[in-house]
């Protein structure tokens, strides 16, 4: 197996470094939640949100013009990522930023499966991966999910969807997705092991989250690991064994503590509370490589994480307001370090 080097790029790791300067600070996050919509408009054109916010403007209004602006502001972000990469670094960012290759095919397949106009489905897409905007739009301009996958060529893809129709086509995208990641982890070495390390780790929360959502959907343990990655990754087979027979989330928490996934109780005992708690410490881990290692591709990783982090919190928080949920309850839903509680 051949193993990949990264080179050693100071001018692009000095990049990095200068635009983490621009991610919103966690104690910022309390003034937004007690902020009107407009004020969270305002406040985030006085960020690094301004140009997209500007763009929109002519399109969009209200919550649709900052989900708009927060989606267009990091396709950019990603893309100006691999710019200023040189080839070696390109090799890893491509391989990473398929996964949204991916969530635009699933965005599709679901637009599509659900009859949601596609002028709504197009909205969601976030150009970061191998593919351009044309590309998707071609995709989305077909009348059945068959006839999509059909256009893919992909002969395992039209068996998932055979078998298990949109469940099916979403773990396979996955599946394959996650595959090529472990491989390109296997290959790392030197500086890359920090990076190798931390998909793991990305990997096991999406195991853990699997077996969860499945567990609430009343899906037998055998069916839910056929569905979960086994190899290569940090949290070993007989641990998620353990945790498929549990069956509840109290039992999970106890499994979970017992094999150090988890370092203590949770404030609640609920599915929701274990998810937030992962993606909580997989956000922590993210903030190490960022830094702790600024003279490494782990700055690229690091700040890509946090970086997705922040506009899934600001969607999160926008969403909240929209619905009039109490802060206390949005807050929840927020990925920053120390507790959501």
């Amino acid at each position: 197996m051949a193993k990949i080097k990264i080179g050693f790029y100071p001018y692009t790791y000095a990049r990095v470094s200068a635009m983490k300067g621009s991610l919103i600070p966690r104690g910022e996050y309390a003034k937004l939640l007690k902020m009107g919509l407009n004020e969270i408009t305002k406040y985030l054109e006085e960020k690094q949100y301004k140009k997209e916010i500007d763009e929109m403007a002519t399109s969009y209004k209200g919550v649709e013009l900052i989900e708009a602006a927060l989606r267009k502001n990091l396709e950019r972000t990603l893309n100006k990522l691999r710019r200023i990469s040189n080839e070696g670094m390109k090799h890893l960012l491509d391989v990473y930023l398929r996964k949204w290759d991916v969530h635009n095919l699933k965005t599709i397949i679901r637009g599509i499966h659900s009859k949601i106009p596609k002028q709504e489905t197009e909205r969601l897409f976030v150009v970061a991966g191998a593919h351009n905007e044309e590309y998707y739009k071609k995709l989305l301009e077909k009348e059945t999910v068959e006839d999509v996958i059909d256009i893919l060529k992909d002969n395992e893809l039209k068996k998932a969807y055979a078998e298990s129709k949109i469940f099916g086509v979403e773990n396979y995208l996955d599946s394959k997705y996650y595959e090529e990641v472990l491989d390109v982890a296997s290959k790392l070495k030197n500086q890359g092991k920090e990076f190798a390390q931390f998909l793991k780790k990305e990997i096991d929360v999406l195991n853990i989250m699997t077996i969860i959502r499945m567990k609430k959907l009343g899906v037998k343990p055998a069916e839910i690991k056929k569905n979960l990655f086994t190899k290569n990754t940090t949290v070993k087979e007989e641990v998620l064994d353990k945790l498929l027979a549990k069956e509840t989330p109290e039992e999970i928490i106890k499994t979970m503590i017992k094999s150090r996934i988890l370092v203590k109780k949770l404030p609640e005992a609920d599915y929701m509370t274990i998810e937030l708690e992962l993606r909580r410490r997989l956000y922590e881990e993210a903030m190490l490589l960022l830094h702790q290692h600024p003279l490494t591709v782990d700055v690229m990783l690091g700040y890509m994480f946090t970086k997705e982090t922040e506009v899934r919190n600001l969607q999160i928080l926008i969403k909240g307001k929209q619905l009039g949920l109490e802060e206390d309850l949005i807050q929840r839903g927020l990925v920053m370090g120390g507790t959501n509680a």
